[in-house]
């Protein structure tokens, strides 16, 4: 029996998930049911080249206007992936709760002790070792104050803590 390619579900690590179904399948028996089969996609091009151009084209065509990766909307957005990246999702509202309070997230927010941007640092320029656009870029003040937190407090939960006791980090 013969089968005939009813769509690509996945390609990735060099395999692509594909549908197969019965070509002369009966309505309603057992034959009609699809079945999947992990192909290497090089053997999956020379079984169905005009399904997999086809396929291939479309994905692009969908696709091609798109941003390689998400970008961020806001200032915490941004926040939030970098935490994530250092596998600290979970310290998202401490961090939040932390900085809301420090500078309520203004990039040239500055209080009379001379501290300086989100993360208020004292002095401020001590975050040029993170960019020497720390003044103006938000970004930048970020990581640098993600970093600040994790060699001084290990996580933003504990600079939050520290905060909450000492009303300063």
């Amino acid at each position: 029996m013969s089968s005939t390619i009813r769509g690509v579900a996945a390609v990735s690590a060099g395999l692509a998930l594909v549908t197969f179904a019965p070509a002369a399948a009966a309505p309603g028996t057992t034959d009609q049911v699809a079945t999947q089969t992990k192909l290497g996609v090089g053997a999956f091009r020379t079984a169905a080249a005009p399904r997999w151009r086809a396929v291939n084209a479309a994905y692009t065509r969908r696709h091609a206007a798109r941003p390689r990766h998400a970008v961020p909307q806001t200032l915490q957005q941004t926040a939030q992936v970098m935490l994530a990246a250092r596998g600290w999702a979970n310290q998202w509202d401490c961090l939040d709760a932390l900085w809301s309070k420090e500078s309520d997230w203004q990039v040239h927010a500055e209080n009379s002790s001379g501290a300086y941007g989100i993360p208020q640092a004292l002095p401020g320029n001590r975050m040029a070792e993170a960019g020497s656009d720390w003044r103006d870029n938000a970004v930048t003040q970020i990581r640098w104050g993600i970093d600040y937190i994790a060699a001084r407090y290990g996580t933003p939960c504990n600079a939050w803590e520290h905060s909450q006791y000492s009303n300063w980090y």
